[in-house]
């Protein structure tokens, strides 16, 4: 989109930005890969509640937990392998 704009960022370190616009709002999510364009009077009020609640989220939400293990990491001594 073009035209006058106005960019406001939320959540950590401002990955979540709204960029406002006369006619639409476009809320960006960098953490969660999410974009969504908001048109119309009432959804300007519902992409900034949006932002508000997606930044709440993330600032809340535990730590991502890597649920993949490497062998080397649990010690695998494996049939060609010593154990020490």
């Amino acid at each position: 989109m073009m035209g006058e704009s106005e960019e406001k960022h939320f959540g950590p370190e401002g990955q979540i930005v709204l960029i406002e616009y006369p006619d639409a709002v476009y809320l960006k999510d960098d953490i969660d890969n999410i974009r969504i364009l908001y048109t119309g009077f009432k959804d300007k009020h519902k992409a900034k509640k949006e932002a508000m609640r997606l930044a709440d989220l993330h600032e809340h939400k535990a730590p991502h937990k890597n649920l993949f293990t490497t062998a080397q990491e649990i010690g695998d001594t494996g049939p060609d392998r010593k154990s020490e």
